[in-house]
């Protein structure tokens, strides 16, 4: 799925363990309760998703774009948290917006 055009796609509890989605567009997916363990999401375009409640524990994130997504996740590795940090950091840098994080335990 490297590459793969799925703008607006319905993937409500889909199981994308282990998924290949690198520079995928994903704008606008419906990804509410998914399985993304261990997906490759690294270049992805996830602006506008909605993720509310997948699983992203193990996901790479690495450069994902994530303006607009809905991140009320269930559950994910601390360095998944790390990664939207560092991606909301950078585009906040863009803008000169400060943000902070904070990570319920």
């Amino acid at each position: 799925l490297t590459g793969a055009k799925l703008t607006d796609a319905k993937l409500t509890g889909a199981d994308l363990t282990r998924a290949k989605l690198t520079d995928a567009k994903l704008t606008g997916a419906d990804l509410t309760r998914a399985d993304l363990t261990c997906a490759d999401l690294s270049g992805a375009d996830l602006s506008g998703a909605k993720l509310t409640y997948a699983d992203l524990t193990g996901v790479d994130l690495t450069g994902a774009d994530l303006t607009r997504a809905d991140l009320n996740i269930w559950r994910a590795s601390p360095f998944v948290y790390e990664a939207l940090a560092a991606s909301f950091a950078a585009q906040m840098a863009l803008k000169k917006t400060r943000i902070e994080w904070r990570q319920n335990h």
